[in-house]
């Protein structure tokens, strides 16, 4: 809830009830003589100045408390007005989960019919697969575990490959036109997953594990495989 509202803040006001993601300003700077590129391109989640909610510094040199905290403070191109028939506890997972997972599925244009798989279907990866079906495209799940089947076909999943089994590895082989990479472990197997994008498909990986990532150039330079990250979302 806005308990304080700066005098240039038009858009909100004391009392309204918002959500906050997990950033909270950047330099928005679209000046056309000195800009920032990222911000002026729409991309303000990449700005080299962003302010994140958790462990970073405004300019000024004010912390960001976090989520936890009592009070934040928010630049107001960031705090989102939440319509009365949005729950709070629906729209909380929406803002970073939600935005993460989204965002590169809105920056490929993904449509319907193209095949889009998810490894790791945990908190980004099951909102990735209702995503996935919203936008008309075909879910399809990867874990390393058969447990989780039932459950991922009930949010939508279309096809579920269990990574661990070297039958499904087989069929899974060159099936989707986009991989998520949700999954932060470390050791994770590289190069099947990549053996799991289509020629010319992208890789998109959402996850930070901690370790360097390892993998073939063969999975990628010969079937000219795209690499790529994406980071929350901008506004």
């Amino acid at each position: 809830e806005v308990t304080l509202a700066g005098p240039d803040v038009k858009t909100l006001k004391v009392g309204n009830r918002v959500a906050v993601g997990a950033q909270v300003w950047a330099c928005l700077n679209k000046n056309p003589e000195k800009p920032c590129n990222d911000c002026a391109d729409g991309e303000d989640a990449v700005c080299d100045h962003a302010v994140y909610t958790y462990a970073s510094t405004y300019p000024d040199g004010s912390p960001a408390y976090g989520g936890y905290a009592d009070y934040v403070r928010v630049d107001n191109n960031y705090a989102f007005k939440l319509p009365e028939n949005i729950p709070s506890d629906v729209a909380a997972p929406l803002m970073c989960a939600g935005a993460t997972v989204f965002t590169p599925l809105k920056q490929e244009g993904v449509k319907a019919g193209d095949r889009v798989g998810v490894v790791g279907i945990g908190g980004l990866g099951h909102l990735a697969i209702q995503f996935i079906r919203a936008l008309g495209a075909i879910p399809i799940a990867f874990s390393r575990s058969a447990n989780k089947e039932q459950e991922i076909r009930a949010l939508g999943a279309e096809e579920f490959y269990n990574l661990s089994d070297e039958a499904d590895q087989k069929k899974a082989a060159n099936s989707v036109d986009y991989l998520v990479l949700t999954a932060d472990a470390n050791d994770m197997p590289y190069n099947l997953y990549l053996s799991l994008v289509r020629n010319r498909g992208t890789f998109i990986m959402v996850g930070l594990p901690n370790d360097d990532v390892k993998f073939s150039p063969f999975f990628i330079v010969p079937r000219a495989v795209r690499v790529r990250g994406s980071c929350i979302g901008s506004i």
